[in-house]
């Protein structure tokens, strides 16, 4: 008989699957006395130590989850094609039994090492619709007392992952305090101390082709509420310069300047990068004189494939002139660069908007990969034209496919020959990394804006990235910001300090 074995290995367990799987039932004590001992050391796991940003060197070796007082939060790998988590061919599901009781919750028919857990909460990452074809985004859901499904969204679970882009090893993450009004039942059990137990199951056509063992884990003692933290803007260091990228939402400065210019003024940004704003040069610098301070001149540089912008406090003068072009597109590409003249010397910037949606391989990854060739291969002609030591290109890369891109627009375009590097930012007051956040979509919070620099000539001294939704009211205020500041875009300031050396 010709079998084709698939793998799901979650850290939990790694299992080798076939269509109809058998498990030595021999096996199962040694297997559960072996996710007791991972769940306990998890368990111990100092509380906090997760950056949700895709990477896993903080996680102690033998641990797939780890729960503080805010956050559960899992890692998981599947065998197989390098895919972005939520636009594959394949649906991941996490099968989660928070109060580890199968006689409560859903019982799962398929597979039959489900019928221990009683799921409580299902999260399908790439979900399948109702003819079994296989969707972007996320779905999630519980279910009532009566055992009837409740669909959640993913901003009521505060639900994240990281990385955006195709790989074969995820970071996941939920919140200890689901909307009790959306899930009742649900948030209770989340916000309780105990144990918990669960799995991750691999979809295809309809069908459980993969699944992980359920496995313990640990819930400690929660907070005592959504976490806010009591930060503030860090104040710039004296000899850096700030550098901030913001894609703005179809014009909204134009359409609701408030939030823009009171987080403008808090940041102090040296020179922004902004995309998705459709402004010329003499609109930009009339917005920021109006909005944001009458008393500084302001400098503007704008794309000739429009759609991006370069501000700055400080004088801009051009570094390409012609528009850049990539194979096979139309339209010149989204893409401004300039020579900014700063008090620690010249910079020289880029703020570009790469193609958006698609999925590794699809055509609008692509055409992300054409443009950023073309970028890179205009900027490595004019940068050699120039002495400037100090290059930095940032923007919307809307990297939901594959990484490529990124990699590109890094090549060799340092000031020694070498690669830019991109800044790594966590959200002020959150340990993660994620740029986009938008409650009315299915996807959820993810890394999409990146900041290149030039490490050979140019220290990274602070970095962050800030949505006023993760702060609380006393730090909002003594910076002047409202909580909703940051929906007023669905992108998020990315800001770092940079000392030139």
């Amino acid at each position: 008989m010709n079998t084709t074995f698939r793998r799901v290995c979650s850290r939990w367990l790694i299992v080798s699957l076939a269509a109809a799987a058998v498990t030595a039932s021999g096996c199962r004590a040694a297997r559960e006395a072996r996710a007791e001992r991972r769940a306990a050391r998890a368990a111990n796991a100092v509380a906090g130590a997760v950056k949700l940003d895709g990477r896993f060197g903080e996680w102690p070796a033998d641990a797939s989850t780890i729960a503080d007082a805010n956050w559960v939060y899992f890692r998981v790998s599947v065998d197989g094609p390098e895919k972005p988590l939520q636009a594959s061919d394949s649906t991941l599901a996490l099968w989660l039994d928070v109060d580890d009781n199968p006689a409560t919750g859903k019982q799962m028919p398929s597979p039959r090492v489900a019928t221990a857990i009683g799921v409580d909460l299902v999260v399908e990452f790439s979900p399948q619709d109702a003819s079994g074809k296989t969707t972007s985004g996320v779905a999630a859901y519980t279910f009532d007392a009566s055992g009837a499904k409740v669909v959640l969204n993913q901003a009521q679970l505060e639900l994240a992952a990281a990385p955006t882009v195709a790989t074969s090893s995820y970071e996941i993450r939920i919140s200890r305090y689901p909307d009790p009004s959306a899930a009742p039942v649900l948030s209770r059990l989340l916000s309780g101390a105990g144990q918990a137990r669960g799995m991750f199951v691999l979809v295809e056509n309809a069908k459980v082709v993969g699944w992980s063992d359920p496995e313990a884990l640990r819930l400690p003692a929660a907070g005592k509420g959504r976490p806010e933290a009591g930060l503030t803007v860090p104040a710039k260091p004296s000899g850096t310069i700030r550098v901030m990228s913001y894609n703005v939402l179809k014009n909204e400065p134009a359409k609701n300047p408030g939030p823009f210019a009171r987080m403008i003024q808090v940041i102090k940004p040296d020179v922004i990068l902004f995309q998705e704003w459709d402004a010329d040069e003499a609109t930009a610098r009339a917005w920021f004189t109006a909005v944001v301070s009458g008393e500084t001149k302001w400098y503007a540089a704008s794309g000739k494939g429009g759609d991006v912008l370069i501000v700055s406090p400080h004088p801009i003068r051009p570094l390409l002139t012609e528009p850049v072009r990539a194979e096979g597109v139309t339209n010149p590409v989204r893409f401004v660069s300039g020579i900014v003249s700063t008090p620690q010397g010249d910079f020289a910037v880029g703020s570009t908007h790469l193609k958006c949606c698609g999925t590794a391989g699809s055509s609008e990854d692509k055409r992300r990969i054409a443009e950023a060739t073309a970028i890179r291969a205009a900027m490595d002609s004019a940068l050699g034209a120039t002495s400037t030591p100090v290059r930095v290109i940032g923007g919307d890369f809307n990297l939901v496919g594959s990484a490529t891109p990124l990699e590109i627009l890094c090549t060799k375009l340092d000031f020694d020959g070498s690669s830019l590097s991109p800044v790594e930012a966590e959200v002020l007051g959150d340990p993660a990394v994620f740029t986009w956040f938008n409650t009315a979509e299915r996807f959820p919070p993810g890394r999409l804006d990146y900041i290149l620099f030039s490490d050979s000539t140019a220290t990274v001294v602070n970095s962050f990235i800030l949505d006023t939704r993760r702060l609380n009211q006393k730090a909002l205020a003594a910076m002047g910001l409202d909580r909703n500041d940051s929906a007023a875009s669905d992108h998020m300031p990315l800001v770092v300090d940079l000392k030139p050396r």
